[in-house]
């Protein structure tokens, strides 16, 4: 009796751990894609502040302006996929000075 309720419990665990395993396989969050964004701001402090990123869709941007960001390369923000991830980012292209 006392080894049947011992192989029933490992069973149990067993099986308990499986399925966590399986939803944690399931539930892995993707890897992010890096895109590029453009600069539409118009001030250095306006840099960090992601609503001033737009995705660039089509061909490269112009840049023109003197010593800002013209073009990053980030992840979109997870919570907020029209916005970059900033703390992922990486300048590709500044404005000529």
């Amino acid at each position: 009796m006392k080894t049947a309720k011992f192989v029933l419990i490992a069973l149990v665990l067993f099986m308990s751990a499986g399925a966590a395993v399986a939803f944690t396989a399931n539930h892995a969050s993707k890897p992010l894609l890096n895109q590029h964004w453009q600069f539409n701001g118009s001030t250095v402090a306006q840099e960090s502040d992601p609503s001033n990123y737009s995705l660039i869709t089509g061909s490269d941007p112009t840049c023109s302006g003197s010593g800002l960001n013209c073009v990053i390369d980030a992840p979109a923000d997870p919570l907020n996929s029209s916005r970059p991830d900033l703390s992922q980012m990486t300048v590709i292209a500044t404005k000529a000075l």
